[in-house]
């Protein structure tokens, strides 16, 4: 019965995820960026990776180095960071760091939130001496 009614849960993502022919695009991921948004508040994260995921991939295909393609690498690290898989994270956070202060400039408020991010995640794992530097630096932005 547990095989039965993960393959359903599966379909259903499938059908939730999947763009259908035609569909916008900017319409389509700002529906997973919401749906993993709502999950991931939910405390249900492995349903939220698989929208965080989708919403990345349409970033990704249609605007590359775009706010969309930041807020969705953004999404997804705190979604894996919260899960405690900080390897999956990191490079998430760092990705999207790079593209922030290349778009918005090393001390937009965006940047600030990113790198307070990479920090929490560094406080996370007990590294302390790599936080420190970053929880000081989002305070100034």
């Amino acid at each position: 019965m547990k095989t039965y009614s993960r393959l359903i849960l599966a379909f259903l993502l499938l059908i939730l995820v999947v763009p259908q022919a035609g569909a916008d695009p900017a319409s389509e991921w700002e529906k997973a960026a919401e749906k993993a948004q709502s999950l991931g508040g939910d405390g249900k994260y492995k349903e939220a990776i698989v929208f965080a995921k989708s919403a990345l991939e349409l970033a990704e295909k249609n605007w590359p180095n775009d706010s969309q393609h930041s807020n969705s690498l953004y999404l997804l690290a705190n979604l894996y960071d919260s899960q405690g898989l900080y390897a999956n994270a990191e490079p998430l956070f760092k990705q999207c760091l790079v593209i922030e202060e290349r778009n918005l400039g090393p001390n937009h408020p965006d940047v600030a939130m990113t790198v307070n991010g990479l920090a929490l995640l560094y406080y996370n794992q007990g590294k302390y001496a790599e936080a420190e530097p970053l929880y000081k630096r989002s305070l100034i932005l």
